[in-house]
């Protein structure tokens, strides 16, 4: 049990550094191929870690296994 702490430290690592990580896919055929937090004040450079009170832009990337009508994020 003491290394639980430790190897799920090491499997988060392991997938922040993997893009693969991140996919999933919905009942309608949407995968979630990426997803990117960005500080628009900072060039819009991706981030890792967020402070409060300060604006964001969460950038997603979709891929669609047949065409989307009428989508709504």
């Amino acid at each position: 049990m003491k290394d639980i702490p430790e190897r799920t430290i090491a499997q988060y690592l392991a997938a922040k550094s993997s893009r693969a990580s991140v996919r999933q896919i919905s009942p309608e055929g949407l995968e979630l191929t990426d997803a990117v937090l960005r500080d628009e004040r900072d060039g819009g450079n991706a981030l890792d870690s967020l402070l409060f009170n300060r604006d964001y832009v969460l950038q997603i990337t979709l891929r669609s296994q047949a065409p989307i009508t009428n989508g709504v994020v």
